[in-house]
């Protein structure tokens, strides 16, 4: 059985792993029965040799230009295929982006390298030009997710961004999700896009008697907005990809909370 499985529109950088029912192609089950071919998708690639030596209808003209794809070639076994045709799945390292720091273009999963991608992309993004692109704004939040942090017991990098877009959703939609991955919101200021990520910074503007006029209130947090327990959907990658609840709380803040439950998901 040979069967041609597209992944996506655009060059990828890499397959890292091909899966037969969520077992991966090079187990030994699968020895002398399964061949898997990847192509990533260039513009000028060319026909899968094996495929048209393979298939008679297919041609060195089925290229699948500006297209990746995973061919693969099953031969049947009762043991290897328990359950007859098997689920093809993949992890890829997807498309190729620009970065304006260093001006390479390479796979990154960096959450602002990916936004600005999107937004300049002719192919499958909004095709804005690269003039409207504030790129002092991209290059400090691209340095501010490559930072890295500790978290149980591991040093990661401090956002990533790792998902599919899917264009029928739409591009607000899908600017939001991808605005996620890194607690960031963009603006359009001065004629140019920037993007903005939601951290700590120092204060620039000192209020004193000299600017403060009228009347003022200050108030301190609410439960609306103090938190001593939070839950967190994501899609863990240690579990087959598979949506998963991450659950962080604090016994010191409940404890200064007189003990009640402050939660948000």
């Amino acid at each position: 059985l040979h069967v041609i499985i597209t992944m996506s529109e655009g060059e990828i950088h890499s397959f890292e792993n091909v899966y037969i029912n969520d077992v991966i192609s090079t187990d030994s089950r699968f020895s002398g029965l399964l061949n898997v071919y990847t192509h990533t998708g260039a513009d000028n690639q060319t026909a899968d040799s094996n495929l048209v030596s393979e298939v008679a209808n297919w041609t060195s003209d089925h290229r699948l230009r500006g297209t990746s794809y995973v061919y693969v070639k099953m031969k049947f076994d009762q043991d290897a295929y328990p359950q007859g045709l098997p689920t093809i799945t993949a992890d890829l390292k997807g498309t190729k982006v620009y970065d304006p720091r260093d001006s390479s273009t390479a796979w990154s999963d960096n959450p602002a390298l990916c936004i600005r991608d999107y937004l300049t992309n002719t192919r499958y993004g909004r095709g804005i030009a690269t003039s409207l692109i504030d790129d002092t704004s991209f290059n400090a939040a691209a340095n501010y997710c490559d930072t890295t942090v500790s978290i149980g017991g591991a040093t990661v990098k401090r956002y990533t961004t790792n998902g599919i877009v899917n264009t029928q959703q739409g591009s607000m939609t899908i600017l939001k999700q991808l605005l996620t991955s890194c607690k960031g919101f963009l603006v359009f200021s001065g004629g140019k896009y920037k993007i903005i990520i939601d951290k700590v910074e120092t204060a620039g503007f000192t209020f004193d008697e000299d600017n403060i006029i009228g009347a003022w209130t200050v108030s301190l947090g609410s439960k609306k907005n103090q938190f001593n327990r939070i839950r967190a959907d994501f899609i863990n990658s240690s579990r087959d990809w598979q949506p998963d609840i991450a659950v962080i709380e604090s016994s010191a803040l409940r404890t200064q909370d007189n003990g009640i439950l402050l939660e948000k998901t």
